[in-house]
Parts: structure tokens; C-alpha cells; sequence
């Protein structure tokens, strides 16, 4: 009834779907096995940018420190299984009464300013999570810390020239 139109598709060989203004990647990138594939779905996005869209992505923050058990107050651990110059593939666990994993890549910042300039984007901008007032005073200054101090994502943006 919006007249929002859905679709899944594999962002690495995504067609041209639409002009848009914008575009978010919640956690996609972070699904690239390699370089390559990061790329084609980099490209992908800016191949359906207007001039001046903007991409805002959510991705695993590159400095990221793994293997701290510093996250399991918040629920899950996080190891690294494998790293090369470009990223660490990474074990997220998550503890509770039905426990699992997952596993993604924690890309360098430079791997992806630079796929991302190649496509055509420009205005690269990382930006760190804040907490709220309202959570601070939910939970506390020291429940937050942990996090803050080693945040676990970050959010990427970049403007099509």
C-alpha cells in the first residue's frame, strides 16, 4: 500500500533495479568471501545511485579488537578465525538459551575507501555509534563502556560523484 517495492536478490550480480537516492547496506558487505565480490557488490550499489545518492552501510568496525571476551556482557563473542592484510573472517557467537554463530569478514577501512572511490563514490565518512541519554540512564555509564571503548560496527558513508 506504500507502493515500496521489495526484492532479494544477490548483491554481488544485482541488475540495475532503479535510480535512487539512496541506499543502506545493513550488514551486507561484511558477506563478501573476498575482494572481488566486494567489489561487484560496491559497484552494484552506485550502479543504482542517482549523482549525489548516498550509500549509508553498516558494517563491522575495521578496528575492531576480536578475542577480548569484552562483548560477552552484551550476550556474544567475537574470535577471529583467519586474517590477512585486508581483513579478519571472523566467529560471532551468541550466548542465551538457544545459542549460535555466524561468520563474516571485518574488511580493512582501506579495501573499502578504495572500492569505493573506484565505483565512483566520493565523501567517505566513518562515523562511531553513541549511546543515547535515555540509555545511559537506563543502564549506566559502565555498561556502555565496553563497547564504546571497542565498538563492534560502525557506520560507512559515501556520496555517487
Amino acid at each position: 500500500p506504500l507502493g515500496i517495492a521489495y526484492f532479494v536478490e544477490d548483491a554481488s550480480i544485482l541488475n540495475k533495479i532503479g535510480n535512487f537516492d539512496l541506499a543502506t547496506a545493513i550488514f551486507l558487505f561484511n558477506y563478501a568471501e573476498d575482494v572481488e565480490t566486494l567489489s561487484k557488490m560496491i559497484g552494484n550499489v552506485a550502479a543504482n545511485l542517482t549523482s549525489g545518492g548516498r550509500l549509508v552501510a553498516v558494517v563491522p568496525n575495521p578496528d575492531f579488537i576480536t578475542d577480548r571476551q569484552d562483548t560477552l556482557p552484551y550476550g556474544y563473542l567475537v574470535e577471529a578465525i583467519y586474517s590477512d592484510p585486508s581483513r579478519v573472517k571472523v566467529k560471532m557467537s551468541f550466548t542465551g538459551e538457544k545459542p549460535f554463530s555466524v561468520q563474516f569478514t571485518q574488511w580493512q577501512k582501506n579495501i573499502y575507501e578504495d572500492l569505493l572511490a573506484g565505483a565512483g563514490f566520493d565523501s567517505i565518512e566513518w562515523t562511531e555509534y553513541t549511546v543515547s541519554d535515555e540509555g545511559i540512564k537506563s543502564l549506566g555509564e559502565d555498561f556502555w563502556k565496553t563497547t564504546l571503548d571497542n565498538p563492534k560496527s560502525i557506520i560507512l558513508s559515501a556520496s555517487k560523484k
